[in-house]
């Protein structure tokens, strides 16, 4: 299949990419990268390769030769759409997003687990994401808590502190809606800058915690005992 624009564009300063196709096969649009009618061969090959036909989403990696894309592939009664982004210096997602078939499904378990949400924040505090089981928590609607400051969102959220200081807080207590919880606050750094922040929070909270301390304190106790005999 080719691209009735076969002119290969400057593709060294784009890095974005999009590739509209129609359920026959045939070409509708190509903008960015996928522009360049070799970068668009290559990434409808790489997602024919690596489909998840129940599904019709799926990252996949593409190597073009020249450089290496995490593409993004949905669909619908009419349409598919591959979108590409440059991954040259993503080469662990890339690497992660190759090697592993059910890379998506993991990708998804980490945000929408049950067991540990995450919320998202920019570098000025601003939330950009809360997973589903947080959301519930919070007694927010899905997409209701992003763009609001994060302090505005969860109770005595620190992910600004975090994202502003760059440092990060390891285990803390947070009180929530009557609830303590378990929770780490992680930079973001890309490019070496800090762009944002993670706060991880555990839904198990600190009892599972002591009781995990215990068996591992009678763990030791028994060691001992065993040792002595």
């Amino acid at each position: 299949m080719s691209s009735e624009n076969t002119q290969r564009p400057a593709t060294e300063a784009v890095a974005l990419g999009a590739l509209v196709l129609s359920r026959d096969g045939g070409r509708v649009a190509a903008v960015g990268v996928c522009a360049d009618s070799n970068i668009a061969d290559a990434a409808e090959q790489a997602w024919a390769q690596s489909a998840d036909r129940e599904t019709g989403r799926r990252l996949f990696p593409v190597e073009t030769g020249l450089h290496r894309y995490i593409g993004l592939c949905q669909e619908d009664d009419q349409h598919r759409l591959i979108l590409l982004h440059r991954a040259d210096a993503s080469t662990a997602l890339f690497d992660f997003l190759g090697s592993v078939p059910f890379a998506g499904a993991i990708l998804d378990h980490f945000l929408t687990s049950p067991y540990e949400a995450i919320v998202v924040a920019d570098h000025a505090g601003q939330v950009r994401y809360v997973s589903p089981v947080h959301e519930k928590f919070l007694g927010l609607n899905t997409g209701e808590g992003i763009g609001r400051p994060a302090a505005s969102v969860i109770p005595n959220s620190r992910l600004p502190q975090v994202a502003a200081s760059g440092k990060a807080e390891i285990g803390q207590l947070q009180r929530m809606n009557g609830v303590t919880r378990v929770v780490n606050r992680i930079p973001i750094r890309e490019a070496g800058e800090v762009v944002g922040a993670i706060g991880q929070i555990m839904f198990k909270g600190p009892e599972a915690i002591a009781r995990m301390h215990e068996e591992l304190s009678e763990l030791r106790s028994q060691v001992v005992r065993y040792r002595r005999e």
